[in-house]
């Protein structure tokens, strides 16, 4: 890996943020009961509030980009190769840090 940024992309939305829950929050509200989601939903929509709505009442969505760039070693260069048993250090696989 030779560089890696996280990009801030905040992204306005065409209207509240609760339609924007209600499509890409699914896989958290569908395991309520569907009398619940409204609340829950609203519970979370003035949570976001603060963070995500201007004082002009219009919604953005907190969306980042993630940019890196990194080169596929050579097959010769042994030294650099990672395992995939877990290090006895840190639980990570082979050699990471």
């Amino acid at each position: 890996m030779s560089y890696i940024a996280l990009i801030p992309r905040p992204t306005p939305l065409p209207g509240d943020v609760t339609g924007w829950l209600e499509t890409f929050a699914e896989s958290f509200t569908s395991t309520l009961p569907p009398a619940e989601r409204p609340s829950y939903i609203s519970e979370v929509r003035k949570a976001l509030r603060p963070e995500l709505c201007d004082a002009e009442g219009k919604w953005s969505a907190d969306y980042v980009r993630l940019r890196f760039s990194a080169n596929k070693e050579s097959l010769t260069d042994q030294s650099r190769h990672f395992s995939l048993s877990p290090n006895k250090t840190n639980g990570l696989p082979g050699n990471w840090p």
